[in-house]
């Protein structure tokens, strides 16, 4: 198992993975804590793609009590993964992002 998995396995941190992935709009905003820090890792020619992965398992998550991944999902599933990667997250099909995070989804 990955060593990142560990910090949910300790029962003294409360940080949980419905905590880490709530909010996942604003999270995959084109200025927020994903895409951004990715695209600037690409155009300085550094490694993004945990960050891509990132980006994936947000756009995977799925819990019926957090509003906007409930938004995200129903975007998801009406409007298609090219909607939100260019609406939400800011990239286009050229970006070599948004062609990483199409391969990983």
């Amino acid at each position: 198992m990955p060593t990142y998995y560990h910090r949910f396995e300790n029962p003294l941190l409360a940080d949980g993975v419905d905590r880490v992935g709530r909010s996942p709009l604003r999270k995959l905003g084109a200025a927020d804590c994903l895409v951004r820090p990715a695209v600037e890792a690409g155009k300085l020619g550094l490694p993004h793609e945990n960050l891509a992965k990132a980006i994936v398992a947000a756009l995977k998550f799925d819990d019926a009590s957090d509003d906007e991944a409930v938004k995200l999902q129903k975007m998801l599933k009406e409007e298609g993964l090219d909607y939100v990667l260019t609406t939400v997250c800011g990239l286009t099909q050229t970006d070599a992002l948004y062609k990483e995070v199409v391969s990983f989804y």
